[in-house]
């Protein structure tokens, strides 16, 4: 009986020991994923926060590829004024015309309101602005990539702070929420389509 009990003793000890080695070498190894700068030059950065991230493809197949676009609290991103929102080129930043006047991008979705094709057809933003690209555009706006437009009457009375693309089971519509209240003097409390 000391016998085995001395064997699972041992064994126990043996396994401590064991767990122990291994827990101190993991800890002790290099992990392979790491953070890293954006786009590997710090000055491709940008002035402020980014807040949103979208990829949208204007011209569909065979035109100009999807980019990632990015909006936010910014002004400039690697040293190029973009004024809220840029598209990566995949060397460096651009504008999207004058961008966004006075305010804060803080959400973004590639959407096709036309069902044209299975490329979106726009990049809509949202956030607490009024002009997009010297029009318009109280807190929400498009973008077809090459000019901005309003969409709608806009949302008034608070800021939009998200948008996603959401089929309901009668088709794919754009979603918007935030503290908004009205629209084209109709009520939106907070979230709209």
């Amino acid at each position: 009986m000391n016998i085995q009990r001395e064997r699972v003793t041992g064994c126990a000890r043996i396994t401590t020991a064991l767990l122990g080695v291994i827990a101190a070498h993991a800890a002790n190894a290099q992990c392979p994923h790491a953070w890293a700068q954006g786009f590997g030059d710090p000055g491709l950065g940008m002035n402020d926060g980014p807040m949103a991230w979208a990829v949208f493809d204007p011209d569909g197949p065979g035109g100009t590829p999807a980019a990632l676009h990015v909006g936010g609290w910014f002004g400039a991103a690697g040293g190029v004024h973009v004024n809220h929102v840029a598209r990566w080129t995949g060397t460096g930043w651009a504008a999207l015309a004058d961008g966004i006047s006075g305010a804060n991008v803080l959400a973004m979705a590639a959407y096709d309101p036309d069902g044209g094709g299975p490329f979106p057809g726009a990049l809509f933003v949202g956030g607490d602005f009024f002009t997009a690209g010297g029009i318009s555009a109280p807190r929400i706006a498009r973008w077809d990539g090459a000019s901005w437009a309003p969409v709608a009457g806009g949302l008034l009375g608070g800021v939009v702070r998200a948008l996603a693309v959401f089929d309901d089971g009668t088709g794919e519509m754009l979603y918007a929420g935030g503290d908004f209240q009205t629209s084209s003097g109709n009520p939106v409390p907070r979230i709209a389509k």
